[in-house]
């Protein structure tokens, strides 16, 4: 009998598939006798590049994918060299496959955990893993737990609003809990091996790096704002300095680099000041404090230079400059803190009443002395708490 079974759509991937195969009886067995893959969606980019100047060919064939962008412009590439009778020279040719290979490790990491792997762990009853079916996975417990931590540790903190109101609100809430946020948060208190006068170096590089156009992260503290308006004018004007400078490539609403930014394509806050990247329990405990705090009826300052200055006390000494405020916010939370948020708090009053990981990691340093060993055993210890989940305190000695 003959049979033909239809894959269509082939899901998993990125773009638009579908399978056929024919099974028919051969000599009295059932065989595989025809298989065609089709493409479903035409695109047009060849039409697209008709009439164009041909050194156009590599930018426009990189937007078929989002996936393997490099594949594409690289076939182009390819093909101009051909036309042109052009000779690769190896610092070329080299170049061209670090870049490929790059994209191959990026599209490999892609696929794995956004097209593939929800369908094998049980994450959240939220998108991509709803419908939450009663499933098969084929993963134990244990790599579910390991894998989805995976996924929470890629993540910043992105607050969700439903008004423009609501934004403007959570938006000016935050501005004003910065320096707060900063001074518990800070842990990077070592550049190239050495302690500096920072223990928030992450944020002294943020300001560094915007150092030609200042105006892309604002001294990492946002303006107030009164309207959507005023945000819009603000990324704007940043859009207009980068294209002075040749750089309009990167005018996209990412690129603000303040502590917290606006990201209208999915209607969310995203607080770039909190990053300590320690282990999944902190992450957490952080976004439970702020959550609290957001909930909660504060008194806070509002103007730019008293809020500057303090923000630079806390990357410059996190906690100890500003202790007292730190233990007043922390009874705050405590107040409006859900139940699953009250389980994170406390390390959130651990780490008010010891100091930030940075102030713990100079501790420890001051104990045994800043030298290269004692830094690669600090390393090795917070290598640990990552892989474990655990938070770091002085008192742990040796870890794993």
């Amino acid at each position: 009998m003959r049979i033909t079974a239809a894959f269509d759509p082939v899901t998993r991937i990125e773009g638009h598939l579908n399978i056929e195969i024919t099974i028919d009886t051969v000599n009295g067995q059932q065989q595989v006798v025809d298989a065609k893959a089709v493409g479903g969606l035409f695109r047009g980019f060849e039409k697209l590049l008709i009439g164009r100047d041909p050194r156009d060919a590599q930018h426009i064939t990189e937007r078929i994918c989002g996936v393997c962008p490099v594949a594409h412009g690289l076939a182009a590439v390819r093909a101009l060299d051909s036309a042109f009778g052009v000779p690769v020279p190896p610092n070329g040719r080299i170049l061209r496959n670090l870049t490929n290979g790059s994209n191959f490790v990026e599209s490999h990491i892609l696929h794995f955990y956004l097209l593939c792997l929800p369908d094998y762990i049980k994450g959240p009853v939220a998108a991509p893993w709803q419908v939450d079916w009663d499933i098969d996975r084929r993963l134990g417990n244990a790599d579910i737990d390991r894998l989805m931590q995976h996924y929470l540790q890629a993540l910043q903190i992105n607050l969700p609003y439903k008004s423009k109101e609501e934004m403007i609100a959570m938006f000016n809430k935050i501005r004003s809990l910065m320096p707060y946020l900063v001074a518990v948060s800070a842990s990077s208190p070592l550049v190239e091996g050495k302690a500096t006068s920072y223990m928030d170096n992450r944020l002294v590089y943020y300001r560094q790096n915007q150092a030609a156009i200042p105006e892309i992260c604002h001294g990492i503290l946002p303006e107030k704002l009164e309207s959507v308006d005023d945000y819009v004018k603000i990324n704007r004007q940043i859009y207009s300095d980068l294209k002075r400078q040749g750089a309009e490539i990167l005018c996209r609403e990412w690129v603000n680099s303040r502590g917290v930014i606006v990201r209208f394509t999915r209607s969310c806050l995203e607080v770039k000041a909190i990053d300590e990247q320690e282990c999944l329990h902190s992450d957490m405990a952080f976004s439970a404090f702020l959550l609290a705090l957001l909930r909660s009826n504060l008194i806070l300052e509002e103007d730019e230079s008293s809020l500057m200055a303090m923000l630079e006390s806390a990357m410059r000494q996190g906690t100890s400059g500003m202790r007292p405020e730190l233990e007043a916010l922390l009874r705050q939370a405590e107040r409006s803190a859900t139940k699953e948020e009250r389980g994170y708090l406390p390390l959130i009053a651990q780490r008010i009443e010891q100091g930030s990981l940075a102030e713990l990691m100079m501790q420890k340093l001051q104990e045994t002395g800043a030298v290269e060993e004692e830094i690669k055993g600090l390393m090795r210890q917070m290598q640990w708490c990552l892989k474990e989940n655990q938070p770091y305190s002085v008192e742990m000695g040796s870890c794993g």
